[in-house]
């Protein structure tokens, strides 16, 4: 079964973490660990499609507040597993 989570207990941000190695190959898993964990302390999300307790897609962003450009939304990163592109996932996400 697929659905679409927010990832908000540590079992869903290892999950969404083990699926963004893929896209941060160069960077040492826990130095991703490390900086996703400073980003959710401020204020940042991440949402994934899960199969089962498997990630195979997810987007981190925040929503904040500018006094020029009043609320808006901010992504930091969009990864979809390869063998699930053209699946509409990353369109499942934003919706």
């Amino acid at each position: 079964m697929t659905t679409i989570t927010e990832c908000n207990t540590p079992e869903l941000i290892e999950a969404g973490n083990l699926l963004l190695e893929g896209m941060y190959t160069t960077m040492p898993p826990a130095d991703m660990r490390a900086g996703m964990a400073l980003m959710l302390a401020e204020n940042w999300k991440m949402i994934g499609i899960f199969h089962g307790n498997t990630c195979k897609a997810a987007v981190t962003y925040r929503i904040g507040y500018r006094l020029y450009s009043k609320k808006f939304l901010q992504l930091e990163c969009l990864f979809v597993h390869p063998d699930h592109r053209r699946d509409g996932y990353a369109a499942a996400l934003f919706d």
